[in-house]
């Protein structure tokens, strides 16, 4: 999987997500199957530093329209149970 490192000149949107620990294997098993898909979509699990949240899934787009496509398609098709939200940063 790709890196999250930002190099010089790359620009990228993150799609970012937080969720409770008792949601992280369902949340990366569905990652893993869309990666499996589509290879562009590239994702990380890390610790949170919100305190609201145990985890933040963070999904790495070439640009803002694809930003919140992934991040739709998370909360509102795969996940929808969970009443997730997300954000994005450049």
């Amino acid at each position: 999987m790709e890196s999250f490192n930002r190099g010089e000149n790359m620009r990228y949107y993150v799609t970012v997500m937080g969720f409770k620990a008792k949601d992280k294997d369902r949340i990366m098993k569905v990652c893993r199957e869309i990666y499996e898909r589509d290879k562009t979509f590239v994702w990380a699990v890390n610790p949170s530093k919100f305190d609201k949240y145990d985890y933040v899934l963070r999904i790495k787009s070439e640009d803002l329209d694809t930003a919140h496509k992934r991040g739709l398609l998370l909360t509102r098709k795969y996940l929808e149970d969970l009443n997730l939200s997300y954000w994005v940063v450049k």
